[in-house]
């Protein structure tokens, strides 16, 4: 798909259990995985793969993109401009979403050594962003919205776009 002009869709006047108002923050810490020594049950686990890439946070704020680490350094350059356009495309005023950019390797897993052979060469045709998350939507705070809301929004949103924008589902089973 091309990443031309998508309509802009305002969600202010929406109404999603457990948002508040609030301005977009120039960055959240992600919650990150930890180790346990078996898989947790109940019915109150998602399950994510796990990718081998880079945790990316992206801010956009009214058309200015920016691509941020884990612990909040700008990286928007180092992704390229397809990147940042597909991010612009987004039907958003304003939003951070979180994920994780890959390369993948011929069998489609994601490979950490190709995604820095990338960035070390400077290429940037084989970047994806696999979103997992949605904490900010067009002056709502949606830190308080239950995980699977959060994704119901943020999918739709990835789909309208597509490439190299990918949204990244879940399990609910055991």
């Amino acid at each position: 798909k091309t990443h031309g002009t998508v309509e802009k869709k305002q969600t202010t006047d929406t109404k999603i259990k457990g948002a508040k108002p609030g301005i977009l923050p120039d960055f959240l810490t992600p919650a990150l995985a930890t180790l346990v020594k078996s898989v947790p049950k109940g019915d109150r686990w998602l399950h994510e793969i796990k990718l081998d890439g880079y945790r990316i946070e992206a801010r956009i704020d009214h058309g200015k993109v920016q691509l941020l680490t884990r612990s909040g350094l700008d990286w928007t350059d180092r992704f390229g401009k397809g990147m940042v356009s597909a991010l612009k495309a987004l039907p958003v005023q304003s939003a951070l979403i979180d994920g994780e950019i890959v390369v993948e390797s011929g069998n489609g897993s994601s490979d950490f050594s190709l995604l820095q052979q990338d960035l070390s060469e400077g290429r940037d045709d084989r970047f994806t962003y696999y979103v997992f998350d949605l904490m900010h939507l067009d002056g709502q705070d949606l830190t308080g919205v239950a995980l699977t809301d959060r994704k119901a929004l943020l999918e739709p949103l990835i789909t309208e776009v597509g490439a190299p924008l990918k949204y990244s589902s879940h399990f609910d089973e055991g």
